[in-house]
This record gives structure tokens, sequence and C-alpha cells, in this order.
């Protein structure tokens, strides 16, 4: 597809200009001289005439309308060639306009405009006597008169020249054969006024082209700043935020003017048009001065610091005048934003052409933007200051300029995604092709670190074997021995009993190691290895074991459970925390045999409480750590044997039962308390179970 050059980044900046230049002239062409300048100008249909006025400012306070007469009889009155146009003022300007009795009874209404002129005050001829003030009456058409006020409710400002008309029907004042009318004009915002005289026809023809131009112009203007809303919404974009509320300024500032707020609200505040007018131009600088910055500090070159303080400068600027829209003091400020406009777009163009060189597209876009705004800005400015006169061109140049400037920033924005979403596609390949080369790497490091683990796989196979047999092999000898010296010596009941308890410690010992051996640790045992028991006679059997084991000892052991209670667990594991505990107590009681251990149903019914006490002498634990922390040991430990390990490993067996163990220190006392959940059998006796099983070894 052929793509014209304009569109293209390889467009110049020499075409960018001359294409910009060829359309402004085009536009210069299309306004003749007649139109832009002679005070006579007419169509060729004689339905438009272009006022003629005498002009005469009135700095002071206002002039009566005597004294205006008077003055105009001594030709203080200068001639007024086009429209009037005097910049930001807060002086009043009196205009005088003499209709013959053709142009009377040719023309049915004075046309005025700018609607946004605050006082607007007709004083139409209706004696005879056009040197006395008592022969006219006043018309208000400002926009600080209510609609209701005004001959009609109407976009612009219309003079019914009927009004006038009605009065021929008295022969003398037919005979006049020429009607004077005075136009006072007094506004904080620019001090300009065009007014033409125009037919029914020409009236409807007019009202009905400027409708659908201003009406279009708006729309388009709340399009594009709804569409980049929604953009800089999803894309979190500060770009096109600050270009979304910039097109709503526009659309805001340009709603005065179209005369909207008197057609739609009959009753509108008398500063609504100002407010929407000031604080429109205002607020639009204060967003495009934050637009530029962003653009011109977007990519690899930064914004110099003077530039983006001057760009600061103009958005407080407009903020400032946003605010004051409504006062007096903005016509002032008026002229120094006026002013300052110029300069700001002047300096934009320059950043931006400095860009060009290297830049993308969306440069480009903007670069031609810019030049069509700041071709608009220093023509409509240049005639709101009273630099340029008042023309169909120069009225409505910012407008054109501006719906340009709107397509042409949309292309640049659309650009700059472009832009975006090929750097993040270039990045996204660069970061596959890298997390393609990690992968390559990791996958080599995992079959390393794979091949090294097996070989230490391997290696704690071996070791196990070579342990194993090392340690079995005397364990069972010792347990041999032990079998035949039970039965052919048989020894007294001393020596008999000794035996008993160095074969079960020989068993326990041969249990652990089994275990350890064959990697069934704890915790696995917590998962794999549960069965349902009866607490109480599983604890007995344990007891039972510990008055054999440590039968050199008291152990006080008391039980207070009426029923059966059951409970899912490891006996071995539950085995190591009755003996852990007991043998806590036995190493460090300071009366070994004051060691109480109980068994009690807990007070609200959820299970049993299994405790072991002992006297101590001193502070068992230590400050600032638990007991049950792993190679910690009480204060009391000297002397003793033990590397610390013993609570801990009952608190973590405890923990993973879903239990709960306090460990208790007063008067000399240590006690650990252990809080097992169970599940009551309120039915079943206890003097049918069996070290946790009942008779018949059925699992409950």
């Amino acid at each position: 597809m052929l793509v014209p050059s304009i569109f293209r980044s390889d467009f110049s900046p020499l075409r960018a200009l001359l294409v910009m230049m060829l359309v402004i002239g085009l536009m210069l062409l299309s306004i003749s001289p007649a139109q832009a300048n002679h005070p006579e100008a007419r169509s060729n249909t004689d339905q438009r005439l272009t006022a003629r006025f005498m002009w005469l400012d009135d700095p002071e306070e206002p002039l009566e309308l005597q004294q205006v007469i008077n003055r105009l009889e001594h030709d203080a009155f200068k001639p007024l060639d086009g429209s009037l146009g005097r910049g930001y003022t807060l002086s009043n300007s009196w205009l005088s306009l003499k209709l013959t009795d053709s142009e009377l009874n040719s023309f049915d209404y004075l046309w005025m405009s700018p609607s946004q002129l605050n006082e607007v005050d007709v004083y139409f001829q209706t004696g005879i006597d056009a040197k006395d003030a008592d022969s006219y009456q006043k018309v208000a058409l400002g926009d600080h008169t209510s609609s209701a006020e005004k001959p009609y409710i109407h976009f612009r400002m219309l003079f019914p020249l009927k009004s006038i008309r009605s009065y021929q029907a008295y022969p003398s004042f037919r005979a006049l054969g020429e009607y004077q009318i005075f136009i006072r004009v007094r506004t904080n915002t620019a001090h300009s006024l065009n007014a033409v005289l125009l037919t029914d026809e020409a009236m409807v023809s007019d009202s009905n082209k400027y409708l659908f131009f201003y009406a279009g112009f708006t729309t388009i203007s709340f399009i594009l700043a709804a569409f980049s809303l929604f953009v800089a919404y999803r894309l979190r974009d500060k770009v096109y935020f600050w270009y979304a509320f910039y097109l709503l300024t526009i659309m805001a500032s340009y709603m005065p003017i179209t005369g909207i707020f008197f057609v739609v609200f009959e009753h509108a505040p008398a500063y609504l048009s100002d407010v929407f007018s000031g604080a429109g131009t205002g607020l639009g600088f204060l967003c495009f001065s934050m637009l530029c910055i962003y653009l011109l500090s977007d990519g690899s070159r930064t914004l110099n610091s003077w530039v983006k303080g001057y760009l600061q400068l103009t958005a407080v600027l407009g903020l400032i005048m946003a605010i004051t829209s409504p006062f007096d003091i903005y016509a002032y400020l008026g002229q120094i934003v006026g002013i300052n406009a110029i300069l700001f777009s002047t300096t934009l163009m320059v950043c931006f052409a400095l860009r060009l060189k290297g830049g993308t597209a969306g440069d480009w876009f903007v670069f031609s933007a810019l030049f069509l705004t700041a071709a608009g800005v220093f023509i409509n400015f240049s005639r709101l200051l009273g630099w340029l006169p008042e023309n169909i061109f120069t009225i409505h140049i910012f407008q054109f300029t501006s719906l340009l400037h709107m397509l042409l920033l949309n292309q640049a924005f659309a650009e700059r995604v472009m832009s975006a979403e090929k750097k993040a596609l270039k990045a996204a390949q660069v970061s596959e092709q890298r997390a393609k080369e990690m992968a390559a790497g990791m996958n080599h490091e995992l079959i390393k670190v794979l091949d090294q683990e097996k070989s230490l796989r391997i290696e704690q196979e071996r070791f196990i074997d070579m342990i194993s047999h090392e340690y079995r092999t005397p364990l069972s000898i010792l347990k041999t021995n032990l079998e035949i010296l039970e039965l052919k010596e048989k020894p007294d009941w001393t020596g008999r009993h000794n035996l008993h308890v160095m074969q079960q410690a020989s068993e326990r010992l041969q249990e652990v190691f089994d275990k350890t051996i064959k990697g069934a640790s704890w915790k696995q045992a917590l998962e794999q290895r549960h069965e349902q028991k009866e607490l109480v006679s599983l604890l007995d059997n344990f007891m039972d074991e510990a008055h054999v084991m440590w039968s050199s000892i008291r152990l006080n052991y008391t039980v207070n459970a009426q029923h059966a209670w059951y409970k899912s667990l490891d006996s071995s594991l539950m085995k190591t925390v009755v003996f852990n505990l007991v043998d806590n107590a036995r190493k460090y009681s300071s009366d070994p045999f004051a060691i109480k251990v109980a068994l009690s149903e807990a007070e609200d019914g959820s299970g049993l409480i299994f405790s072991v006490k002992n006297p101590v002498t001193g502070v068992v634990g230590k400050p600032g750590k638990k007991l049950t922390e792993k190679y910690t040991r009480g204060s009391n430990s000297a002397g003793t044997s033990g590397l610390g390990l013993g609570l801990n490993l009952v608190e973590q067996i405890v923990d993973q039962l879903g239990d709960q163990i306090d460990l208790i220190e007063n008067d000399n006392t240590f006690e650990a308390r252990i809080r097992l959940r169970a599940q009551a059998a309120p039915e079943e006796a206890l003097s049918s179970f069996e070290n946790g099983y009942k008779p018949d070894n059925s699992i409950v």
C-alpha cells in the first residue's frame, strides 16, 4: 500500500514546513480581502453587511449616554476599520453605528459575537432628536444578562432591527433617513466585538453553519478526550492522561464561544461563561505544559532544567488564570498569558525540532502538531491582544489548527505505543533467549548435582551397611550371653532381676537402632504407623517398664481415670516421650525418692493429662532460653550426662500429635505436663485392656 510521504518516518523537516505553510496559505487565500477588511463587504445575495462602527474609549467610570452623544457631536469618536479588537482591558468601549433607511429595511438583525463578553448594552434610537438621551431605549445582551431578559434565546447576541422599524409608523421618525445606535462593551475577557447585519434567511443559515461547526468541534474534542482517558487508564500512561485533560480544557474553553449556555440554561449563572472560558484556557496551558514535560523527558534524552522550569512556570500561570477567571484581575493576567503563549509555542517548536534528528515517526507528528498549534496560538492571541484585525480567519484559526493538532497528536501517541510495543517485544525476545541459556546452564548444573547426590547416597548406604554390621554383631552377642546366663547359671532373685533389666535395655537399644537404620524417623512414624490405642493401659505398661528399668529410684505413679480413652499414635514414640520425661526427672531430681508421675482426666473432658514432677534445687531454666530448644540444658545439669536433646525431641513429637507440653517451675519443684487430646469411651472398663489393647489383641 502506498503511504503519503508525510506519514513516513523519513519525512524531512523542510517538507513538513512546506506542507504546513501551504495549508495555512490556502486558508488565507480562502478569505477574500473584501470579506476580511472592507467595511462594506456584501455577500452575493445582499443578505449580509458588515457593520460600520465609530469607536470611543472610556477608560474611567462609565460615561452616561448623554455624555457619549455629546462626544459624538464633538467628533471624539474614531473610525474603526473592521471589528473591535483591544486585547485585554477593563475599559469601556462605546461604538457608534448609523443605519440608513435602506439598511434598516433591508436587514432584520444585528448579529454580534463573541458571546462571552460580560456586558454588551445596545442603545437604539426611538425618538426624533438623536442628540437627546431620552430618545433611546436600552437592550442588554452580554453574558452577565439572564437569557430571559434578552430579545432572543440564541447562541449569539442578536438585536432585532424591527425594534427600530416599529417606530417608522410615525411619519416624523420615518422622515429622519438615518437612525443612531450606540453599543457599550465592557468585559474581563478579550475585548473584541464583531457585528454584521443579517436578513432572516442569512441568520438561519449562519446559525446552522456555526452551530454545526462548533458542535462538531466540541464533539470531536470530547470523543478524542474520552478515548485518551480510556487508553491512559488501560496503559497507566501519564502522557495520555494529560493529553486527555488538555482536550477536555479545549472543549470547555469553546463552550462559551458557542453560546450554548444561553440556549440550554435559560437562567444560567452570570459568571458561568467566564469560568468555562477562562478556566478552560488556563487549565489548557497547565495540561499542555505537563504533557510536553513528559513528552520531552521521554526516551534517552533528558529535559533541560531551564526549559522544564519554564514549562512549570507556564503551568502555574495557567492555574492562576483558571482561578481568577471570574474576577477583573483576569483581564491583566490575560495579557501576560497571551504574550507568554507566543513565547511558549515558539519554545516548544524549538525543543521538538531538536529532537527530530534521529527521532521517531512520533516525533515528526508531534512537531507537525506543535507547528500548527504555534501558528494558531500566534494568530489567535495576536488578535486577542489587538495586534491583528478581527475577521473570519483570525477568529476561527485556532479551531482549525486545534483540530489538526488533535489528529496529529493522536497519531503521534499511536506511534509512541507502537514503538513501546516493539521495544517490549524485543526485550521479551532477549529475555527468552537469556532464559534458554540460563535453563541450559541450570540443566547442566542440575545433572551435576544429581550425580553428586547419587554418589553420596551410595556412600551413605555403604556406611549404613558397615555400621549395621559393626553394631549388630556385639549387640547380638550381648543378648545371647544374657540369655545363656539366665538359663544355665540360674541366679538368685537379685541376679535374675539385674539380668532382666540388662535384657530390657538391650532390646530398647536394638529397637531404636533398627528404626534409625531403616530410615523410619520419628516424623515418618507419625505419618505412617499410627494405631488406635487405649491410653490408660498403654501408659500403665510404660510405667511398669520404667519401674523395672530404674529400680534404684522410687516412682510414685497415680492414675485418676474411670474409663477408657482412645488416641491414634505410634506407641514406640509415646514410650520415648514417657521415658525421656522420667529419665530427666531421675537425673535432675534433688530427691530420687520424691518423683511423682500422675495420669488424670482433663477438667474440660478433652483428654488426659500426663505429668512428671520432681523436686529441684535452685532455678532450672536459663534466662532468654526455652528448655525445649535444641542443645539447651538446665542450670542444674552440671555433672550429669546428656546433650540437651531430650525435651526438644519430646516437644516435636507432642506437637506432631497435635497436643501440648507445659514446663512449670515453682517452689523448688519442676513439672513437665502433657495434655493428650483423646476420645472418651465411658462404656468400656479399664480392666478389659492391656498395653493399649483388649486381651484378644483386636484393634479398637
